[in-house]
């Protein structure tokens, strides 16, 4: 193993079985073997136990904000602090503020915020050396276009490559065309459902993983499921990991996937398993999980219903062309998205910071327009000094 003499500490609001803790996980077990040493902390509790964590040097669940702050200067071994940002902001900004010793922060939006208010806070600007976007999508929106290319980057958030499945080899149709997808059931719009019931093929069935039986979009979907009179056509799966996952997605004839258009998707996981599994994936939904797919050579991007419609026909007439496009998948996905390719990014990039170049800096001189539009926090401040001066 070599020996890159970096100490990275990860910090995440929450563990969890989401696709931000699996891309982190996946990352920080790639650059454990390529030397890197790795402690991973979390504002909320984790079993330590588990054994996906087992390479982490250290481990900090359901640490105050303030202490983990007081930890990093009794630790002059760490290098790196790396903040894997989903929505929540409050602790870190706590962090932050207690921080007493110069260390190299990084900040990875893992996806685009879909709601104002999960937008960046001005001291996780302020503080950062560097903003990591996962997407072109997300590196190039207006949110974040305040920040110079010098103080941003993008990296994918690569998939990992060392235990992939065997690929699909049967492309032919069974007794049912199989049409799937998988996600948190709150991505699973009823409009999916719909255009499943008007497709022009002959034993058609759509399965839905995701969720339970508890969640309430599993019961959302049930009753359109019925309302439609689609009981023996459209089946919820539940929650399916691992193995089971795999199996599920290679029995599919089609990924049928349908996002919604303002879904905070970053570089979806479901599509990269799909695709890894070598099943045409037919997309319609937001920019950022388009970026996967070449349409027509390893994928579909319909622009509208009556392309979603259309694609998945198409697949459905062509036992070649779902070899064709399901083999071009796999193929794409190896050679752009694996990890290690992130994985080599992220070291150059920790060897590679200056810890005196903080975007701060340039982020005090900011145009207050922008302060003020982008997170909040300048208008509450703002309001705050105007009704001062009124009373």
């Amino acid at each position: 193993m070599v020996n890159n003499n970096i100490h990275v500490l990860f910090i995440i609001e929450i563990i969890s079985y989401g696709g931000a803790t699996k891309a982190l996980i996946e990352l920080s077990r790639n650059l454990y073997l390529k030397g890197v040493k790795i402690s991973l902390a979390s504002f909320n509790d984790f079993d330590v136990n588990r054994p996906y964590l087992q390479f982490f040097n250290d481990l900090y669940p359901n640490i105050k904000p303030e202490k983990l702050a007081s930890l990093i200067k009794e630790k002059p071994e760490i290098d790196v602090v790396h903040w894997w940002r989903t929505h929540a902001r409050k602790n870190i900004n706590v962090f932050l503020k207690n921080l007493k010793r110069k260390v190299k922060i990084i900040t990875t939006i893992v996806q685009l915020p879909r709601e104002y208010r999960y937008g960046l806070s001005i001291n996780e600007i302020e503080y950062s050396d560097k903003i990591l976007l996962t997407t072109k999508t997300s590196f190039e929106h207006w949110k974040y276009s305040f920040l110079s290319d010098s103080d941003k980057q993008m990296i994918y958030v690569g998939t990992d490559i060392s235990n992939i499945p065997a690929p699909k080899i049967n492309y032919g149709i069974g007794s049912h065309f199989l049409l799937g997808r998988g996600s948190s059931l709150n991505k699973c719009v009823n409009e999916a459902i719909e255009v499943f019931s008007k497709l022009d093929i002959k034993n058609k069935k759509f399965l839905i993983a995701g969720g339970n039986i508890e969640d309430k979009n599993y019961n959302r979907l049930k009753l359109l499921i019925n309302k439609l009179n689609l009981i023996d056509d459209v089946n919820l799966v539940g929650q399916l990991n691992s193995e089971p996952w795999y199996k599920f997605i290679k029995k599919l004839d089609v990924f049928f996937y349908h996002l919604p258009k303002n879904s905070y998707s970053g570089i979806d996981r479901a599509i990269r398993d799909a695709m890894l599994c070598g099943v045409p994936v037919v997309l319609f939904g937001p920019s950022a999980p388009k970026e996967l797919i070449e349409n027509g050579k390893s994928g579909f991007i319909a622009n509208n219903l009556d392309e979603f419609v259309s694609y998945t026909e198409k697949l459905y007439n062509s036992i070649e062309l779902r070899e064709e496009i399901g083999k071009s998948g796999r193929i794409r996905i190896l050679n752009e998205f694996n990890i290690q390719k992130s994985t080599e990014q992220y070291i150059r990039l920790y060897k590679k910071i200056n810890i005196d170049s903080k975007i701060k800096y340039k982020v005090r001189n900011m145009n207050l327009f922008w302060k003020t539009i982008y997170t909040g926090s300048y208008c509450k401040h703002l309001l705050r000094s105007i009704l001062k001066k009124m009373l």
